[in-house]
């Protein structure tokens, strides 16, 4: 097998601008990937390539991609029908933190679907690194979006550092699958080594994980072992020196997922500290038996995807890792998400999720190919279809949702609101919602009368999140009295349906918010109204 240093030299520019064609499956002699049919598909442009997005999870469920990442202080999905859909969706934000163990840095959550009910897993820490633990969500229902029950930490062996959980389904069986480290994350244990791990343990239930667990892979490779720069000097990049490679403090596997092809069972993770450009993925393949056996397990000597840099140019795509793995609308495709920078040196904080399609080697491993420019339309997965304008049914506002999040078992009042222009003061928004601490959202579409760039105001009391075609443009989610918030100016186009997304919290006492807009045409702020509104699912 050619080394992956020749194959980057043998595919040159074309690497990083064609991505999966069947040429350079030839390279690596896969099976033929399926070819677009006529006519052509739609394209897209790596659905979240414009924003941060960092650690994506994927999957699909009843014709719908409900897609999510690290937000930092929350947990939001997004969901949309296609992957163009998906960039404008707008999100829901299905769960915020209390006073807790797990009010930090919420990092890493993962969707899945297990014994009719949806339980979402994430990292988060009551403050520190060495306190990070994962903990789990539980649906009230089976609905994604929720409401869900916050189900605390989960009780992993040893009750160590542990990030980045997974479930792995197998037979009947499931275990659960995560990053930890051998010690304690404690500052003294830099000093006595204590790399990250990933390590496989029985699950009894979605919210119980049980015996010991099993080490199943270490960072033994160079590859695995690239520590991070110094935290740069302002204007410096990139910074002075890198740590101290030879300490396996800094040597790193994390992220696993699960991926399943020709029969084989493989276990995809992310190698080397995330914020180096050589962050990377690795891969173990199961090779039968007991999973809990750590001979059961074989690792690929070499990464299967990683940084890809134009020659000559500097351009390219660095760091790639933390992926999810899903499947085309028609089930003959599959895809990978994954989250990467465009220039090196930049660290964790403007990591985009990136998409797009693969697939598999003679042998039956997979051939993830190179990582895509998120400047290139590629086409979209097989069986998508889009249109530029959504449906017209005849109904006008915005479709809204109220919810009461200290009791998520309390149904949720849908209805279509003419427009955003509330003035609750103590009153109840609606039946069954209490008049304190409830929350709503609204999705749709705002049309505009003309071309013009608008400044889309809140007031709010309390806090109010305002996206527009999937870019938040007011974030004023704090406690407060009436307050005026201004977007920066959006440009909108006439005879177009731009998203539209707002998220409310009402805290205590009086309540009210307000959604509105002025242009170079119409100085005066005012309501957006019902004419130019149009309803959709979230």
């Amino acid at each position: 097998m050619p080394t992956p240093h020749r194959k980057r030299r043998a595919l040159g520019r074309l690497g990083l601008f064609l991505g999966l064609t069947s040429g350079l499956c030839l390279l690596q002699g896969p099976a033929a990937l399926p070819q677009p049919t006529a006519p052509r598909r739609a394209t897209f442009v790596n659905a979240f390539g414009m924003q941060p997005a960092p650690d994506p999870w994927i999957v699909r469920r009843d014709g719908y991609y409900y897609f999510t990442f690290t937000a930092g202080d929350r947990i939001e999905i997004w969901r949309a029908r296609t992957l163009k859909e998906l960039r404008l969706a707008g999100p829901s934000t299905v769960w915020e933190p209390p006073i807790g163990l797990n009010r930090r840095e919420l990092w890493a959550p993962e969707l899945h679907f297990l014994d009719d009910r949806c339980y979402l897993y994430y990292t988060a820490t009551s403050g520190g690194d060495a306190n990070r633990r994962i903990y789990a969500l539980e649906s009230a229902g089976q609905d994604p979006l929720g409401p869900y029950f916050d189900r605390q930490k989960l009780d992993l062996p040893d009750d160590r550092y542990a990030i980045d959980g997974t479930v792995w389904e197998k037979d009947g069986e499931r275990f659960f699958l995560w990053s930890g480290r051998p010690n304690d994350h404690r500052p003294e244990d830099r000093e006595n080594g204590n790399p990250q791990n990933l390590y496989l343990a029985r699950m009894d239930s979605p919210l119980r994980v049980s015996g010991s667990r099993t080490l199943i892979s270490t960072p033994e490779y160079r590859w695995e072992r690239e520590p991070p720069w110094d935290d740069p000097l302002p204007g410096q990049r990139p910074p002075g020196k890198k740590q101290d490679p030879n300490n396996p403090y800094w040597w790193v596997n994390e992220g696993p997922e699960i991926l399943h092809g020709n029969g084989n069972t493989f276990v995809l993770y992310s190698a080397s500290h995330s914020k180096t450009d050589e962050y990377c993925l690795g891969m173990l393949r199961y090779l039968g038996g007991n999973p809990l056996e750590a001979s059961s397990w074989r690792k690929h000597p070499v990464p299967v995807f990683q940084k890809y840099t134009e020659p000559g140019t500097g351009r390219g795509v660095y760091g790639p890792g933390h992926c999810a793995f899903f499947r085309s609308p028609g089930e003959t495709e599959d895809w990978i998400a994954y989250h990467a920078n465009d220039q090196p040196n930049l660290g964790w904080h403007p990591r985009s999720t990136r998409m797009q399609r693969f697939g598999w080697n003679r042998d039956g491993t997979p051939f993830l190919g190179l990582p895509v420019a998120k400047s290139l339309p590629l086409d979209a997965p097989a069986g998508e279809t889009w249109s530029p304008r959504p449906a017209d049914d005849g109904r006008r506002g915005l479709l809204a949702e109220y919810t009461d999040p200290r009791h998520p078992e309390t149904p949720r009042v849908r209805r279509l609101d003419p427009t955003l222009d509330f003035r609750w003061d103590l009153k109840a928004p609606a039946p069954t919602i209490p008049a304190d601490f409830f929350r709503a959202r609204w999705h749709g579409y705002v049309e505009p009368p003309s071309s013009d760039e608008y400044t889309f105001a809140t007031e709010a009391d309390d806090g109010v999140r305002v996206w527009i075609d999937g870019a938040l443009v007011i974030n004023d989610w704090n406690v407060h009295g009436p307050v005026l918030k201004e977007s920066a100016p959006v440009r909108l186009r006439a005879g177009r349906k731009h998203s539209l997304h707002v998220e409310y919290f009402e805290y205590d006492r009086t309540a009210q918010v307000r959604l509105l807009w002025s242009s170079s045409r119409q100085r005066q702020k005012s309501p957006i109204p019902q004419s130019q509104l149009y309803p959709r699912e979230p």
